[in-house]
């Protein structure tokens, strides 16, 4: 188990019984974030190569594995390179997630969604996310392009998962 306050706030409150939600059958234990684009107020969303959401534009989401010690923040920082290539050291972790000083979540599902706000140069990104076209790790293949959305004008091909989070 790692050492972050948040992981600890978290594990307890998903373990909770008084969620029943929360501790369905059907809850996988994972992690997602929404990131809006501080220059455009859009958020970034990442065509699925395979899945449930194949074909679709989907948020940055994984499920926790074993190498992330089962940290939620770990998890989220391999998932944002898999899918956006992004790459944050703890310095823009906490500059994208937190806002003075403090993680912006919400619980969907069983699963934490971290909220924030970043300069996103999708070009750049997207020109990152060709270069793994043909990585043998499949993880980072599971985007086949990067773009930046209007949450409120969202184009049809956006998985129902988007939707739901957008709500809160």
């Amino acid at each position: 188990m790692c050492k972050h306050n948040i992981c600890a706030q978290l594990w307890t409150l998903l373990n909770s019984s008084e969620i029943p939600e929360i501790n369905s059958n059907k809850t996988k234990k994972g992690v997602a974030c929404v990131i809006y684009d501080t220059n455009t107020e859009k958020i970034i969303l990442g065509r699925e190569n395979y899945g449930r959401y194949q074909g679709k534009l989907s948020l940055c989401a994984g499920g926790l594995e074993s190498q992330d010690d089962n940290c939620f923040i770990g998890a989220l920082k391999r998932e944002l390179f898999e899918e956006f290539k992004l790459n944050f050291d703890w310095k823009n972790f906490n500059k994208c997630f937190k806002s003075h000083g403090v993680f912006n979540i919400v619980i969907h599902h069983g699963t934490p969604v971290f909220r924030g706000k970043y300069p996103i140069d999708i070009n750049e990104l997207n020109k990152i996310n060709k270069q793994y076209v043909n990585s043998n790790n499949p993880a980072l293949r599971e985007m086949s392009e990067l773009v930046l959305v209007d949450p409120n004008n969202l184009p049809n091909d956006v998985s129902s998962f988007v939707k739901a989070v957008l709500k809160y």
